[in-house]
């Protein structure tokens, strides 16, 4: 199972957006996180809040090994 994040829509606030992906990344341990449409240093920025279980769409090592 994969959680693929788009960037959000107007009717949520990007305080709500983070808080949401952060429950679901609390939730469930080992869900890697894909990021797509956002930009190179938005996924950085998201790479440090939760680590090596986020990928832009454009990944293409094994990342399902490299999930703590």
């Amino acid at each position: 199972m994969t959680l693929v994040s788009e960037i959000p829509v107007d009717d949520i606030s990007k305080e709500q957006y983070i808080l949401l992906l952060y429950a679901l990344y609390s939730h469930w341990k080992n869900l890697p996180l894909v990021f797509r449409g956002f930009t190179p240093k938005q996924v950085r920025w998201f790479q440090k809040k939760f680590g090596t279980r986020v990928f832009n769409e454009h990944s293409t090592v094994d990342w399902w090994r490299k999930i703590r």
